[in-house]
């Protein structure tokens, strides 16, 4: 009998231990299960992911601005864009600076993404444009690498030289007077009766200049208005002038007049007082006279 009591006490003990290891065993079984699924789902992701470095462009002097272009040559959307790591090395690698994310970008050693402007996701197979701003302490000339590192640690690089950029000689234009055409044509009456032209300064005056406008026949020929008005405003636009044929009873068949456009000098400053005339021809056709 006692026999049979501890029997059943060991069949009893050994479910009880079977239970219990059970329950050990499969909840770690899932949580293996979870972890080599969350792997995969990492290794496929990092498989996935490829940028290609394009280009890049020093847009100041001192190299503090830069602007760069990666595409996203991999089969997966790559987020969030503002967790990538992007680094400016030495072309030797011997020295460089990590670049904090910014939008907008701060003053010193911040980049942002220009295109598309507040992107939070960067699409597969598509470019995107970042700008790096440094600080303004300028940099040597050389070879340089901008290096940017996607969240899952794929990275793309650009190489590109920083060079003395040449300031360019600018020649200053001196003061001068342009005319639209040296030659018009009008009639005495009817159609054709008008024509015009158009006056300009060639460069920007110091204060106002006023051009007189006159012809030296206004018996065949008159110019309205008679004067033009230029400012440090409105020099680079153009004034118009219209020419009239006069209706006389002469029949002169054709006649040349010179229309005249010359700088006031009284009313005029800013280096346009010892600015030459400058001269058209109008032609007036007398009435039936000339196909």
């Amino acid at each position: 009998m006692d026999k049979v009591i501890v029997s059943g006490l060991l069949l009893i003990a050994s479910m009880a231990a079977a239970v219990i290891t059970i329950s050990i065993i499969t909840p770690a079984l899932g949580s293996d299960r979870d972890s080599i699924t969350k792997s995969n789902r990492v290794a496929t992701n990092f498989v996935g992911t490829g940028i290609e470095g394009l280009s890049a462009v020093v847009e100041d002097r001192n190299g503090a601005v830069i602007s760069a272009w990666f595409k996203n040559v991999g089969s997966t959307d790559i987020r969030p864009v503002s967790a990538m790591d992007v680094f400016l090395l030495s072309g030797n690698r011997f020295s460089g600076t990590y670049i904090e994310f910014s939008s907008p970008p701060s003053a010193a050693d911040s980049w942002s993404v220009l295109d598309p402007a507040g992107s939070t996701v960067w699409p597969r197979g598509e470019t995107i444009h970042i700008q790096l701003v440094l600080n303004a302490t300028p940099r040597a000339t050389g070879v340089y690498i901008i290096s940017l590192t996607t969240p899952n640690g794929v990275s793309g690089e650009i190489h590109f030289e920083h060079g003395a950029v040449p300031r360019p000689t600018l020649t200053p234009v001196p003061p001068g007077l342009s005319l639209s055409t040296s030659a018009a044509t009008v009639n005495e009456r009817g159609a054709g009766n008008s024509d015009t032209f158009t006056a300009v300064l060639e460069s920007a005056p110091s204060s106002s200049v006023v051009l007189s406008v006159s012809s030296s026949d206004p018996g065949e020929v008159t110019a309205s208005p008679t004067d033009l008005t230029f400012t440090v405003s409105n020099w680079s636009s153009p004034q118009t002038v219209t020419l009239t044929g006069v209706d006389d009873s002469t029949r002169d068949g054709r006649q040349n007049s010179n229309i005249i456009v010359s700088v006031v000098d009284v009313l005029s400053a800013g280096g346009y007082r010892s600015v030459g005339d400058s001269t058209l021809v109008a032609e007036t056709l007398d009435n039936g006279c000339c196909p």
